[in-house]
């Protein structure tokens, strides 16, 4: 850069014009890198006011939208085509430490973290208004330094940041940002039958958990660790349901994976979760799950590589 970057500088891409948007950060200035003929130009149109640390910015269409930074609730839209700055509504709250910007879903998304709470707000440009979001998300991790986003195809990919490596997605199956759950289900022929559940995240245990899901012919239910947390009557139909992913959209581990021919009851979810392994006292001399010994035979009938 022909500068040095300071606190409050950012970066963001605008595809129309194959341009990179760069504010030095604690200036009221900006320029625009030219991808195409790799050289900086300065735009003459000045910032409404210095660009401050925890400040981030988002180009949606033609225009570059812009959170001032720590402690300032200061909204900014420049206008590429006209070369000008228009003031917006303001957020709700002074930025604290860190921000970042996405969209999704026609909506502009800013991540607020402070060192002790993360909290989410959602802007609509058509009526240039903010609402807090908070309620509508599952961030259960607290934001930082270094906290960034990105989108791609609808998947939004969260770096929490504060030497954190957990990876945060959310996407459309997720149906996060809109319910505060996390839904869980299948796809058949290119449409999704899904389940959600508002607790989601307390439920599970730190380490190893155990979940199933089961569809019986007219209802979708979901198991977690030996509890039904979630049901929704659905008719999926006969349809041959090829091919089979397991794991699309999930951010974490899969340990192991059991498919059954038929839909388990509760008192067999049971049985499975309390005696995994042995022969159960609930079926005598019937093992549903036996775990594999190298002495005994194994037939792969397919195997992939799943997918996070």
């Amino acid at each position: 850069t022909p500068l040095e970057i300071r606190y409050g500088g950012s970066i963001s891409y605008i595809p129309s014009y194959n341009l990179l948007y760069i504010a030095r950060g604690n200036f009221n200035f900006y320029w625009f890198y030219n991808l195409t003929s790799s050289s900086f130009l300065r735009y003459p149109k000045e910032l409404p006011n210095t660009a401050l640390e925890g400040g981030s910015i988002i180009v949606v269409d033609d225009s570059v939208y812009m959170l001032r930074g720590r402690n300032s609730s200061e909204f900014w839209r420049y206008n590429i085509t006209k070369n000008s700055w228009e003031i917006l509504a303001n957020l709700s709250i002074n930025i604290g430490t860190v921000s970042s910007m996405f969209e999704y879903n026609k909506y502009i998304y800013a991540i607020i973290g402070t060192t002790t709470s993360t909290q989410v707000f959602k802007y609509s440009i058509s009526e240039n208004r903010w609402y807090n979001a908070t309620n509508e998300t599952v961030i259960p991790l607290n934001v930082g330094s270094g906290l960034h986003t990105t989108t791609r195809n609808k998947t939004v990919f969260i770096i929490l940041g504060d030497k954190q490596k957990e990876v945060m997605v959310f996407n459309d199956f997720a149906n996060i940002f809109s319910s505060n759950s996390v839904d869980i289900g299948i796809g058949v022929n290119g449409l999704l039958y899904k389940v959600g559940d508002q607790n989601f995240f307390t439920r599970l245990n730190r380490g190893l958990n155990f979940l199933w899901l089961i569809y019986n012919g007219s209802t979708l239910n979901v198991y977690v660790n030996n509890t039904l947390i979630a049901s929704h009557s659905i008719n999926i139909g006969s349809s041959k349901i090829l091919p089979l992913t397991i794991g699309e959209y999930l951010n974490g581990t899969i340990d192991e994976v059991k498919i059954y021919n038929k839909p388990l009851t509760t008192e067999e979810i049971s049985d499975l979760y309390n005696h995994y392994g042995y022969t159960t006292p609930f079926y005598p001399g019937h093992t549903l799950v036996k775990k594999y010994l190298p002495t005994e035979p194994m037939i792969i009938i397919k195997e992939e590589t799943i997918r996070n």
